[in-house]
């Protein structure tokens, strides 16, 4: 089974898009999944490594930090290093 990826799908009709996948409205039989599946690998998106939650935290607070750095000239040099160490 050939699969077009150029093809826009979402502007055919159910009927034409079902020809193309070699589908069915009723859905593929178990013996096709595991075909399908053995051809195309199961449908799962990949993780992505996560963010770490303070360093997300952290991130919450970099907008305010840089703003206060900038509106006192007394701190500012603090806030810079907080501001530049969160990025």
């Amino acid at each position: 089974m050939e699969i077009d990826q150029k093809h826009p799908y979402h502007s055919i009709s159910i009927e034409e898009t079902l020809e193309k996948v070699s589908g069915k409205k009723e859905g593929l039989s178990s013996g096709e999944v595991q075909k399908r599946q053995e051809q195309f690998g199961k449908n799962k998106i990949k993780k992505k490594g996560g963010t770490n939650p303070l360093l997300l935290f952290l991130k919450q607070f970099k907008d305010s930090l840089f703003a206060a750095g900038r509106g006192n000239g007394k701190n500012g040099s603090l806030c810079d290093y907080f501001y530049n160490s969160i990025i």
